[in-house]
C-alpha cells in the first residue's frame, strides 16, 4: 500500500513539472507580443504633421481635415527640424505641401525611413529643393510631382490596395499633378480619368503620394481629403478598430516633446474615436 501511494505521489510531482515547464514555455513565447502592444508604446509612437512656411495659408484647412480624421497627432516645426532626433515619437510622418525641403532634413527622413518611419506626402513637396535633394526625395518617396495638371480631372480607384471606403472620396474633379513612379515597387492607387491614365496617387513599400494639395481650400472638399488620408493610414494599421487607444491631447504638441526616436519594432499611431 505504501509502495503504491509513494509511486503515486512521484507521478502526480511528474505531471506538475511539467505543466509547470509548459506555462513558463508558454510565457516565454508570448512575453515579446505583451510588450509589442504595451500602453506606453501606444502613447509615444504617433502621426507626425509638418508645419513649413510652404503650407503655413493652409495650416487652418489641414488641421480642419486632421481633426475630421480622429487622429492624435504631433507637430514637426519645419524651422526647427535638423536631423532624425527631431521626429522623435513619430511613427508616421506626413508632409502636406511642403514644397522644400533641406539637405539635413532629406538625410533625417532617410535615416528615420530606415528605422521603420513610414511617410505620407502632398502635393509638389520637394519640388523647389536643391536638384541633389529632389534626387534623394524621389528616392525615398518612391515617386515625384511631375507636372500639375491644367484642368480638373476626375480620379479612379485602382488596384483595390489603397481605395477609400466613403463614396464621396471618389466624387467630384479636382486640380491636382501627375505623379511619376521612380521605384520597382512603386504602384498606382489612383489615377486621373484621362487618355493617357496617369498616376494621381502612388504607394511602395514606405512612402504613400497624393497627387494634390491636400489640405488646400478649392482644391478639395474636406470630406475627400479626409477619407484619403484614412485610407493612407489605414495602409499603415492605423484604424478605427485597432485595440489601442492614444492619449488624448486639447492641442497637438511639438513630436520631440519628450519622445525617443523610436526602433523599428514599436507600435503604429491609432486612430481615436470621433468625439
Amino acid at each position: 500500500m505504501l509502495k503504491s501511494v509513494s509511486r503515486f505521489k512521484r507521478v502526480a510531482f511528474g505531471l506538475n513539472t511539467l505543466k509547470k515547464r509548459k506555462l513558463i514555455a508558454l510565457i516565454s513565447y508570448l512575453c515579446p507580443f505583451v510588450l509589442f502592444i504595451s500602453p506606453a508604446i501606444a502613447v509615444t509612437a504617433r502621426l507626425g504633421v509638418v508645419k513649413a512656411q510652404e503650407n503655413a495659408a493652409q495650416w487652418q484647412e489641414i488641421t480642419k481635415r486632421l481633426r475630421a480624421t480622429g487622429v492624435d497627432y504631433c507637430i514637426v516645426d519645419a524651422s526647427k527640424w535638423r536631423n532624425e532626433t527631431d521626429l522623435g515619437g513619430v511613427r508616421v510622418l506626413l508632409l502636406p505641401n511642403v514644397d522644400s525641403l533641406n539637405w539635413a532634413q532629406a538625410n533625417a527622413l532617410e535615416v528615420w525611413m530606415a528605422r521603420g518611419g513610414r511617410v505620407i506626402v502632398t502635393g509638389p513637396t520637394g519640388n523647389l529643393s536643391l536638384p541633389e535633394v529632389r534626387k534623394q526625395l524621389r528616392s525615398l518617396f518612391g515617386a515625384y510631382w511631375g507636372f500639375s495638371n491644367s484642368f480638373p480631372i476626375a480620379l479612379e480607384a485602382v488596384g483595390g490596395q489603397l481605395a477609400p471606403t466613403q463614396p464621396q472620396a471618389m466624387s467630384g474633379d479636382l486640380v491636382g499633378g501627375t505623379l511619376i513612379p521612380t521605384k520597382t515597387d512603386s504602384e498606382p492607387a489612383a489615377i486621373w480619368v484621362t487618355e493617357e491614365r496617369v498616376p494621381a496617387v502612388v504607394f511602395s513599400k514606405r512612402a504613400i503620394y497624393i497627387g494634390w494639395r491636400w489640405g488646400m481650400e478649392g482644391v478639395a472638399t474636406p470630406a475627400f481629403d479626409t477619407a484619403w488620408l484614412e485610407a493612407a493610414l489605414g495602409r499603415y494599421g492605423v484604424t478605427r478598430e485597432s485595440n489601442l487607444s492614444m492619449l488624448k491631447r486639447s492641442e497637438p504638441a511639438q513630436c520631440n516633446e519628450g519622445n525617443p526616436l523610436l526602433s523599428p519594432q514599436q507600435e503604429a499611431p491609432i486612430l481615436r474615436d470621433r468625439e
